[in-house]
């Protein structure tokens, strides 16, 4: 387990365990612990808006949703900007949906 990457949480759907952390949605098979897919986020220089190392406690695990005979994997994100100028640190929050069987966004 790395240190740095933070765990927000999990979510079950037959024999796949879907985990959240910091840096990704990964997807893995709970009879092999095989993993089948990682979704991501991609974020790059990740600010919180603190010194140091960010510094995140979101612990909310992803949702399973389904529409239309498919079933999404649904996790919410924060994105932080630094300041710069004029404008203010900002914080923006994403809803992210990714197909629970490909990891496709």
């Amino acid at each position: 387990m790395d240190e740095d990457v933070k765990d927000w949480g999990v979510a079950l759907r037959g024999p796949t365990l879907y985990h959240r952390t910091s840096e990704a949605l990964d997807a893995y098979d709970t009879r092999s612990g095989q993993k089948l897919w990682s979704s991501p986020l991609g974020r790059k220089d990740w600010y919180t808006g603190k010194e140091g190392q960010p510094i995140d406690d979101q612990t909310i695990p992803p949702v399973l949703a389904q529409q239309n005979g498919h079933t999404g994997v649904l996790f919410a994100y924060a994105d932080y900007t630094r300041s710069s100028g004029t404008a203010r640190d900002r914080t923006d929050v994403y809803l992210r949906s990714v197909d629970a069987d490909s990891g496709k966004v």
